[in-house]
């Protein structure tokens, strides 16, 4: 059976995400083996921790120019890291989000020993990427907010009162 998984090579990569694509067209991945699915996972972190998100901030600062100052405006590229996404990782390996999920559902109406290899290698890839988030949102490197919505972390309370009797209640969200 011919493997129509493609192999990345980190060296030839565009840097943009959405240039990758399987290279048949449409996007459309299959991963044979729980080990191609390991290796397109860490080629796609690697190939994230090299590829930053940049912010440009404007400076301003001073030239000497004819024996006088002069105002100069200059811009700074801020590299800042970009965080691991599932969407992210299905757009460098060419198949949709619900790929996933479709094998997790079908692992588990067949168990085989390399269903469960698979299975170990999503929720090991599925880790790193909820890790990586929740430190990276905990030291401020992410956007907590954004980050505690994406992960499905919040803070709930529960009040309960008696049928007859009300109240107001003022919420301070900073």
């Amino acid at each position: 059976m011919a493997s129509n998984v493609i192999k990345l090579q980190l060296t030839n990569l565009p840097d943009k995400l959405w240039k990758i694509k399987s290279g048949r067209g449409a996007p459309v991945r299959v991963f044979v083996t729980a080990q191609d699915l390991w290796d397109t996972a860490c080629n796609y972190f690697q190939w994230v921790d090299t590829h930053p998100l940049y912010r440009y901030e404007q400076r301003k600062g001073t030239v000497i120019a004819v024996g006088k100052k002069q105002p100069v405006d200059t811009f700074v590229a801020i590299p800042l890291p970009r965080p691991y996404t599932k969407e992210g990782l299905c757009v460098f390996a060419g198949c949709a989000l619900k790929y996933f999920s479709h094998i997790k559902h079908n692992i588990f109406e067949n168990l085989y020993k390399e269903d469960l290899d698979m299975l170990t290698v999503i929720e090991h890839i599925e880790n790193i990427i909820h890790t990586q988030k929740y430190e990276g949102a905990a030291v401020g490197i992410f956007n907590p907010v954004l980050i505690s919505r994406d992960l499905g972390l919040r803070d709930t309370v529960q009040l309960t009162t008696p049928p007859d009797e009300s109240f107001n209640v003022t919420l301070d969200l900073k």
